[in-house]
């Protein structure tokens, strides 16, 4: 954690693992300024987390204002909400009789840098035999020497009883079941099936990174929220870069904050000088 520490994170989903990037204007560079093998030269950094929510609700606009309050993770998920409740609200109205179970899994992998000594390409070595802003102007202040990848799955079971008695005693049952949940199997799985007779059920699964595959019944889709993990370890989306700074390779001797402090204070000169020159006139 003390080495990630040192890296600055970037919100992305594309792969520049070895590219220069501009702090200033927050532009890649147009290829590779440090030599990159492609994956096969990561090394991985700590361990896989995730964030975990598991709630039963009663009416579409609660549910709505669950998804509002979770699509700041990202990963596509606005679009995806913005579907689903549009689909939930037709149907919402049919019946007074129904309530939603949500899974919401959101998964980050182990962030994977360079490994070993890092190398500036061919076109950025050249670069360094001039001056240090034609070499900022072509490869940027920092490189890209990691990613981060993740996945988010979100799933609903909606159900709808047939009969208000069906429905308060499905309620009754999924409510203490959830409670000891564990791994999705025992409690809730049995209270699910109990009532798979008296009840219509419809599944909803979205899902970014991982493999594709539609769950048709309830055993399909916890084995799926099971194995999502897994599926992102190997399968997952980019959701974020790491840049670090150039200093030291290679024997470069570059600081990038120095840098724009000095073109940040020239520029102030530049403003001072041609406010007085306007004053003048």
């Amino acid at each position: 954690q003390a080495l990630l520490s040192s890296y600055r994170d970037l919100p992305c989903e594309e792969d520049r693992v070895g590219y220069g990037f501009n702090e200033m204007d927050g532009e890649f560079s147009g290829d590779y300024a440090i030599h990159y093998e492609g994956d096969a030269g990561l090394q991985q950094v700590g361990s896989q987390r995730s964030h975990f929510l598991f709630y039963r609700i009663e009416s579409y606009e609660e549910l709505t204002k669950r998804m509002e309050m979770t699509a700041d993770l990202s990963l596509g998920f606005s679009a995806f909400s913005t579907d689903i409740s549009a689909r939930i609200y037709t149907n919402s109205f049919v019946s007074r009789f129904k309530q939603y179970i949500v899974v919401d899994l959101l998964i980050e992998n182990a962030p994977r840098l360079i490994a070993g000594e890092k190398k500036f390409t061919s076109g950025a070595r050249k670069k360094l035999g001039g001056k240090q802003k034609d070499f900022v102007e072509a490869y940027g202040t920092k490189y890209v020497i990691g990613k981060i990848t993740g996945g988010r799955l979100y799933g609903i079971i909606d159900m709808e009883a047939y009969t208000e008695k069906d429905y308060r005693e499905l309620s009754l049952d999924i409510e203490s079941s959830m409670g000891t949940w564990g791994d999705f199997e025992g409690s809730f799985k049995q209270s699910i099936s109990k009532f798979s007779e008296h009840c219509k059920l419809e599944i909803v699964l979205y899902k970014t990174g991982g493999t594709a595959g539609v769950p048709v019944t309830v055993e399909e889709f916890i084995g799926q929220v099971k194995g999502f993990p897994n599926e992102v370890k190997s399968n997952g989306w980019i959701t974020h870069l790491l840049l670090s700074n150039y200093n030291g390779i290679e024997g470069y001797d570059f600081d990038s904050y120095r840098y724009m402090a000095r073109l940040d204070l020239a520029n102030e000169l530049l403003q001072k000088l041609a406010l007085k020159y306007l004053q003048l006139k």
